[in-house]
C-alpha cells in the first residue's frame, strides 16, 4: 500500500488574505517539493476572511502542472448538484483530470437556513447530490426524478477526464457517516481531531458500508488530516499547536 502526502491550502485568515502572487508561489513550491496533492476546505459563512474552495483550486490548476487538487471537505448538501457538476467538469478539464472531491454533510444550522435548505433533510440532500453528480459527470444524457432534482435528458460536458468520474470521498466521524462513506463514495477522509486508534476502528465501519453496498472495500482510498507545526525549536512547535 502506498502513502501519498498532500498539503493544506490556507483559506481562512483573520486579516487580509494572500494575493494571487503569494498563492502562486505557494502552489508551485508545493509541487516542486514533491507533494502529491493540494487540499482546501469549504464554508459558506465564517467570521474569518474565508476564500472559496473552487476558486482556489482553479487558480492552483492554472499555475501548476501535475499536483493533484481536492477539497477536504466541501459541504456538499449545501450545493446545487447540477451547477457543481458544471463547475467541476470545467475544472477537471482545465486541470487535465487532477480534481478530487471530498464532501461532508455539514453541521451549521445558520448555513442551511441561509441557503434556504432544510437541515433535517441533509442526509437525503447529500445522497441525491452524490447520485446526480456521478450521473452528470459521465457526460451522458441524464433523466432523474428525485426529491430535490428533476432532470430530463440533462447533459453536462466535457465528461470527467478519468472515467467514471471525479473521485468522491466522504468526511465525517459518526458511524452513520462512516457507513455512508463506504456505501456512496470512493473513500473516506478523517478529521484532524481523531486518534490513530480511532482511525483503525473507523476503517472497519467504512468497509462494512462498502460490503453492504456490494462494493470491494479494497478499492477504497483513505485519508487523514493532520495538523503540523514546523519550528527549529521543538518546544516552540508544541506551543504553537496548543
Amino acid at each position: 500500500m502506498s502513502v501519498n502526502i498532500g498539503i493544506h491550502i490556507p483559506a481562512a485568515f483573520p486579516d487580509t488574505p494572500p494575493d494571487t502572487g503569494q498563492y502562486k508561489d505557494f502552489f508551485q513550491a508545493a509541487e516542486s517539493l514533491g507533494f502529491h496533492s493540494l487540499w482546501t476546505e469549504d464554508r459558506i459563512f465564517h467570521s474569518s476572511n474565508f476564500l472559496d474552495s473552487t476558486t482556489l483550486m482553479t487558480w492552483a490548476a492554472a499555475v501548476t502542472g501535475s499536483i493533484q487538487l481536492g477539497t477536504a471537505v466541501m459541504v456538499l448538501a449545501l450545493r446545487n448538484a447540477p451547477l457543481l457538476a458544471r463547475q467541476f467538469s470545467t475544472l477537471d478539464h482545465l486541470s487535465a483530470g487532477r480534481i478530487h472531491l471530498g464532501v461532508s454533510i455539514g453541521g451549521s444550522p445558520a448555513e442551511y437556513l441561509g441557503m434556504g435548505l432544510p437541515m433535517n433533510s441533509r442526509v437525503s440532500l447529500l445522497r441525491e447530490n452524490i447520485s446526480v453528480l456521478r450521473e452528470l459527470m459521465t457526460g451522458e444524457p441524464v433523466t432523474h426524478s428525485g426529491q430535490f432534482y428533476k432532470l430530463e435528458n440533462a447533459i453536462v460536458r466535457p465528461a470527467a477526464v478519468r472515467p467514471p468520474g471525479i473521485p468522491i470521498y466522504m468526511g465525517g466521524q459518526a458511524d452513520s457517516a462512516l457507513l455512508r462513506a463506504g456505501e456512496l463514495t470512493d473513500g473516506w477522509i478523517q478529521s484532524p481531531f481523531a486518534s490513530p486508534d480511532e482511525f483503525r476502528k473507523s476503517l472497519t465501519i467504512v468497509r462494512q458500508g462498502a460490503e453492504k453496498a456490494g462494493k470491494d472495500p479494497s478499492q477504497l482510498q483513505y485519508g487523514k488530516l493532520i495538523y503540523a507545526s514546523v519550528d527549529d525549536n521543538p518546544d516552540s512547535a508544541y506551543d504553537t499547536m496548543g
